[in-house]
């Protein structure tokens, strides 16, 4: 025991060895202190041999509790596949040594197979044990992309007052969709909240596969969720997703939220979408001008020398009295540049102002006046 304390391995092999030599047969807990010193040490060879002599060749039986204590050792150590091997050892033998929720779940984490965990969940309801939420958890994460397997476990879960709402909040990955589903399929709901999340922690892709969720289940078409989900499709810099979304609030009437609208905006001005005027266009309805939007939609502007537009939206900075800065400036005149009358409207008017263009802006400005006299 002293020398398990000071976690010396080799000193309890060297009187693990001489105890044997002189015929004494060591207990049970003697074989757990070892392996538990073993295991720190990551000695797997040794770890082998102290596992082969106490569960093959003597085959002592242990209480719960030690059998909880070697299944931790051995799922921390080199010989975790071990682990599953000893269950089903003892299975065979028709011994029920789990009598703990905590022992079932670190069973569970040592799965690699789908068809190991469903053996251990079937074996966990037959004993009538009390399963947690961070039992049905584990075993979402190992059988998800089995649709079939991971509606029993939902429907199971429906059954014994658990809410896969939990599971889903901290899942990551391409597979939460999958449970996301499962849990529509067992009439269960998914916060607004938890939708949200399932957009961010998804992955690449999400945004589409939730839209099918969406179309599919009335559960998850309600306002906050489909804002959610066009949170997640501007998250995938998805804009032909993104805009559909936007499009169906717009025909429901709702008004999306300034942030998220915002969001919006920026997807599409970093891909020059023309598309823009129509958000902005809400916008403009339900919102205060500010001259952040102006200048997200005068980069599209810019972008495809849309003069007339340009022109729009510096009329709307005039009945807002937003006062443009040299960055709008330039844009305006980027996005005027093919049209020599506008280029020398907005010129004139800038000019007249005191306002500055930025230097980048001049050759912009002698392109446009040369256009103007030719």
């Amino acid at each position: 025991h002293d020398l398990h304390e000071r976690n010396n391995h080799k000193g309890m092999l060297k009187l693990f060895a001489e105890a044997k030599a002189v015929g004494l047969k060591p207990t049970a807990q003697t074989y757990l202190h070892l392996l538990s010193s073993l295991s720190l040490a990551d000695d797997a060879a040794n770890m082998q041999t102290i596992y082969d002599e106490l569960f093959i060749n003597r085959n002592i039986p242990l209480s719960p509790q030690q059998y909880h204590d070697v299944i931790f050792t051995l799922s921390q150590s080199p010989l975790k596949s071990r682990v599953l091997k000893l269950y089903a050892h003892l299975r065979k033998k028709n011994v029920q040594p789990i009598q703990s929720p905590q022992t079932y779940r670190l069973l569970i984490s040592c799965c690699t197979q789908r068809s190991e965990a469903m053996t251990l969940f079937q074996d966990m309801k037959k004993s009538d044990m009390s399963l947690t939420a961070s039992i049905y958890n584990h075993l979402l994460q190992i059988v998800v992309g089995d649709s079939q397997k991971t509606l029993s476990i939902v429907e199971d879960m429906k059954l014994r007052g658990f809410d896969p709402a939990d599971a889903l909040a901290i899942m990551k990955g391409a597979e939460v969709v999958m449970v996301a589903e499962a849990v529509l399929q067992a009439k269960l709901p998914i916060p607004a909240s938890t939708w949200e999340q399932i957009g961010l922690n998804g992955g690449s892709g999400t945004s589409d596969r939730l839209y099918k969720l969406w179309l599919k289940h009335e559960a998850v078409q309600s306002q906050a969720h489909t804002f959610a989900l066009l949170d997640a499709a501007v998250h995938d810099r998805d804009t032909g997703l993104a805009f559909d979304i936007w499009a169906d609030t717009v025909q429901k009437k709702w008004i999306v939220p300034e942030t998220r609208l915002m969001r919006l905006l920026q997807l599409l001005a970093d891909v020059h979408d023309r598309r823009i005027h129509e958000v902005y266009a809400a916008h403009k309805r339900a919102f205060e001008l500010t001259k952040k939007v102006c200048q997200l939609v005068l980069q599209v502007d810019a972008h495809h020398r849309s003069a007339h537009a340009a022109r729009d939206m510096w009329r709307d900075m005039q009945t807002e009295n937003i006062l443009p800065d040299g960055e709008i400036c330039d844009l305006m005149m980027q996005a005027a540049s093919d049209n020599w009358k506008i280029s020398s409207e907005i010129f004139d008017v800038v000019q007249a102002s005191g306002l500055d263009f930025l230097s980048k802006t001049e050759p912009v400005i002698i392109a446009a006046f040369k256009k103007s006299e030719a």
